[in-house]
C-alpha cells in the first residue's frame, strides 16, 4: 500500500524496526538464558526447602550456594 498510495520512504524503515521488536533473535536468546537461569535459581530454593527440616541454615546456604539471609527468608515462609 505504501509503494502504491502513501510513497513514504521512511515508512519501509519503520515496518522493519517494529517487526525487528516484534521478533528479535538477540532479545530471543537473551529471554532464553534469563529463563534457564529462573529455572535453576528456583530449582535452588526448592532444593533448599526440602532441607530446611533436616539441616541448618548454614550448611544449606554451603550446599545450595544461597547466602544465609536467603535460607532464613525461606524458613519464615515455611
Amino acid at each position: 500500500l505504501n509503494s502504491k498510495y502513501i510513497k513514504d520512504e521512511d515508512f519501509d524503515k519503520e515496518v522493519i524496526k517494529v517487526t525487528k521488536t516484534l521478533y528479535d533473535p538477540l532479545v530471543e536468546k537473551k529471554g532464553r538464558e534469563e529463563g534457564i537461569k529462573e529455572g535453576i535459581k528456583e530449582g535452588v530454593y526448592k532444593v533448599a526447602r526440602a532441607l530446611l527440616d533436616i539441616l541448618d541454615d548454614e550448611m544449606i546456604a554451603t550446599k545450595t550456594g544461597l547466602s544465609i539471609e536467603e535460607v532464613g527468608k525461606l524458613r519464615k515462609q515455611q
